[in-house]
């Protein structure tokens, strides 16, 4: 939801008039800002397209990565995982501009001893079916694919990627760039139509002081509500815990 869209959202609950509106969105800007102070930076969420060369170009208001995915055929959001260890190393073309990622070796099947082939096919296979017996293999992959941070080229580095041509990046934005096409994340929206409406009543010699206070009073206990909700554990974080702890081995 952008930040024009709540401010009418606001006049129209608020029974303002219309032309009250450039106020009102100066007010939701100076709100941005606040809660980027007060809650250490508000996400926004933006649909970046994916170069050819395996990387995403970062917006120009981009601080700080809060989720970085996809959403699949059946509308959930898949995330990817974090591997800092995705190398840089890049082609360059004739004019000296990146290219294509070098692509890694594969290793030569040929060099494998015939006796390590033996011994990992009687290991795991009998009569032609797996049998099993792969105790102690790590788990932790994630087979939507993997990023890294690229802050030299200000870019996205992909490595495995299956969404596409497109990715959805959640990030923290730099406040002083907000303007009416701002995205708000979905936990901030009430809390910036208390602040607006808290401004808003204390501009206005009209409103009784006791009111203002009361709405001043709405704004900070949303305050609470939305850090509770920013910083409460996702269930992506539940699911990357136990697959970094679940092994293959045997029941006891």
């Amino acid at each position: 939801m952008t930040l024009d869209q709540i401010v009418r959202e606001y006049l129209i609950e608020a029974a303002e008039p219309e032309h009250k509106y450039f106020r009102a969105l100066q007010f939701g800007i100076s709100g941005l800002r606040e809660l980027h102070y007060d809650v250490t930076g508000i996400p926004v969420i933006k649909i970046l397209d994916v170069n050819s060369d395996d990387t995403v170009d970062l917006p120009g208001d981009y601080l700080n990565y809060v989720r970085i995915g996809f959403t699949d055929g059946s509308g959930n959001f898949r995330d990817l995982g974090v591997n800092r260890d995705i190398a840089l190393n890049r082609t360059l073309d004739d004019c000296g501009l990146p290219g294509n990622r070098i692509p890694e070796p594969s290793p030569d099947q040929s060099n494998i001893p015939y006796m390590s082939q033996v011994d990992i096919y009687s290991s795991h296979f009998r009569n032609g079916q797996n049998i099993g017996r792969y105790y102690g293999a790590g788990g932790g992959n994630n087979v939507n694919g993997y990023f890294k941070i690229d802050t030299i080229n200000n870019q996205i580095q992909l490595s495995g990627y299956s969404g596409g041509g497109t990715i959805t990046l959640e990030y923290l934005s730099d406040p002083t760039k907000a303007d009416g096409q701002f995205t708000v994340h979905p936990f901030a929206v009430e809390t910036l139509k208390c602040w607006i409406s808290w401004k808003m009543s204390s501009s206005n010699r009209n409103i009784p002081m006791q009111d203002g206070l009361l709405k001043k009073n709405e704004y900070f206990r949303n305050i609470k509500i939305l850090r509770a909700r920013l910083r409460s554990l996702s269930v992506q974080d539940l699911l990357q815990s136990f697959r970094k702890g679940n092994k293959q081995s045997p029941k006891f």
